[in-house]
């Protein structure tokens, strides 16, 4: 890989530590849980067969007008973006350093602000109408940043390119793209899933993406074969895939279920082969079943960096504009009891905005002054109430919720209503289904308080910059409009040098903490299940099982 002028950028997100933090360990020691994720098969690979997992069927399959996690997965077996992660059996879960895929390689150029991505000769879309194998040229990826300019609902998308001023193909294996100011994570923007290259020609038929059978075409290691509403989805090989001598596999078939009951009897029959590899993993409970009732199965785990949940505020709306009424709500929040009740005992009771699994974590005990808010003290909490000017009960709220992620994550929301009200803060639930509930903590659609997903991401610019910066979501979805961290997110943003990122995101997180602008809940130990006939598979923490799928065998 080619990278001229700012070395630096390789580095904007370090593999996650080998070692792991005593801290952290002495957590896990108690919990009686060691983390381990699959080596490398000890076996020669084998071409054929097929690989079945759990999965939930998306609204739509186009990519730039539904961002959720359940295209994202699907999308990944079909489709590329210009760089990948540097992903592969043995290594970190969560890790992401960009490599590349579509591109070959890349230069970086005046001061941050120039992107020449090289091409990779000799990639074909797949061998299906309208696109019919074709070369895959730079006039692709042009026409996609297009597409994505002029599709309102591709949000995502659009705060990965919020910097780009212009984009070009000079000619068939060259893009060009120039921005407005330094963005130390461009890199790793262009290596999300969402920003997949798309053929012109199969919305020209198609009119769109959303019907796979016949706009699901991309460069990628398998090829669209089937679609059964409500039961399932099946890839094949795709057999001029670019990557020899990959892939190894005949066919990925995921199964849409509705319950976590028919998910289990699946996979302990062997009609599933990994459960948990959608983003979410499997709960603690549910691992303490498997491992008494199949105990031949092998269940990895790591610390999961990526699903960061906890309560927001309408910052800027009575009576969370009151710094001491979220000061009370964050001090309401018993992590250990919430660990060891909803979490089965799996989970990390910290209180800190940042998660561990980076080179960016802090740990709870070195926030310095704003430590006192980020542990349970309910009477303390209720002194703050009172000095705000409310009494028990005075403070009603309804917070949106779903169980569209699971019943681990609806339960987590009913504790969190529990925990508020034993401080005075009466918050019902309002539960809504899946395709309803994404607004709300995207947009900001709630009235002054939700349980829901943090910022997720890999970097400080998804877990700062997003939700914080009131020109992204900072004051249209949570009131912030704070004059101290704009500055400070302007300068992460810009920062090419590593550690004045970690150091500048140790000043927000302390600042988010002190100000208790959201309310973080426990860390999850993500818990995933593998049948072992599946060689060479480890899961990645990033929408994207097409990778590690892509280097994956099976032995009977």
């Amino acid at each position: 890989v080619v990278v001229k002028e700012v070395p630096a950028m390789e580095e904007v997100a370090k593999p996650v530590a080998a070692t792991i933090d005593p801290r952290v360990q002495m957590v896990l020691d108690e919990l009686g849980i060691s983390l381990s994720v699959p080596g490398p098969a000890d076996s020669d690979p084998r071409y054929g067969g097929s690989v079945s997992l759990r999965m939930v069927e998306p609204t739509t399959w186009d990519v730039h007008r539904y961002n959720s996690y359940r295209i994202r997965i699907g999308n990944s077996y079909m489709t590329e973006r210009l760089l990948r992660w540097d992903h592969g059996p043995g290594k970190p879960p969560a890790s992401y350093t960009p490599i590349p895929a579509l591109a070959e390689s890349w230069e970086v150029m005046e001061g941050g602000t120039k992107f020449v991505f090289n091409l990779r000769d000799g990639v074909k879309f797949h061998n299906r109408d309208p696109v019919n194998g074709r070369e895959f040229v730079a006039s692709d990826v042009v026409w996609t940043l297009d597409r994505i300019n002029r599709e309102d609902q591709a949000v995502r998308q659009k705060e990965f390119l919020k910097q780009v001023v212009s984009y070009e193909a000079p000619d068939d294996d060259t893009v060009v793209m120039e921005l407005s100011e330094p963005v130390a994570a461009f890199l790793h923007f262009m290596t999300y899933t969402l920003m997949e290259i798309l053929p012109h020609e199969a919305e020209e038929k198609c009119g769109d993406f959303a019907i796979p059978e016949c706009s699901a075409i991309g460069t990628g290691p398998f090829v669209f074969k089937e679609l059964r509403p409500g039961v399932s989805v099946t890839f094949e090989r795709n057999p001029e895939y670019w990557e020899r001598p990959y892939p190894y596999l005949d066919e990925v078939v995921q199964l849409f279920f509705g319950d976590e009951r028919s998910e289990d009897a699946a996979f302990r029959t062997g009609k599933v082969d990994l459960l948990g590899v959608e983003t979410c993993g499997i709960s603690g409970e549910r691992y303490r079943a498997f491992t008494k009732s199949s105990p031949d199965m092998i269940y990895p785990s790591f610390a999961d960096s990526l699903n960061r949940r906890g309560l927001h505020f309408k910052s800027d709306t009575p009576p969370f504009d009151d710094v001491r009424v979220r000061r009370a709500a964050a001090m309401a929040i018993d992590r250990k009891g919430w660990v060891n009740s909803v979490l089965g005992g799996y989970g990390l009771p910290f209180g800190g905005y940042l998660s561990y699994g980076t080179e960016f974590w802090l740990p709870d005990d070195e926030y310095g002054e704003a430590a006192q808010y980020i542990q349970y003290n309910p009477e303390a909490a209720k002194m703050l109430l009172e000095e705000a000017g409310y009494g028990p009960g005075d403070i009603k709220i309804t917070m949106p919720h779903t169980a569209s992620y699971g019943e681990r994550y609806a339960s987590e929301g009913e504790l969190m209503a529990g925990l508020l009200k034993d401080i005075g803060i009466e918050a019902s639930l309002e539960m809504r289904d899946y395709d309803s509930f994404v607004p709300v903590w995207r947009d900001g659609n709630y009235e002054n308080a939700v349980y829901t997903w943090l910022a997720t991401g890999f970097l400080p610019e998804q877990w700062f910059v997003l939700p914080f910066h009131p020109e992204q979501r900072g004051k249209k979805a949570y009131g912030i409009d704070d004059p101290w961290m704009v500055e400070k997110l302007n300068e992460l943003t810009g920062s090419l040098d590593s550690q004045e990122r970690i150091d500048l995101s140790h000043e927000l997180t302390k600042h988010i903490a002190d100000q208790a602008y959201v309310v973080p809940a426990p860390w999850w130990i993500y818990f995933y299940a593998q049948n072992p006939r599946v060689k060479n598979y480890t899961y990645h923490d990033s929408f994207d099982n097409g990778a590690p799928l892509t280097k994956t065998w099976v032995e009977e």
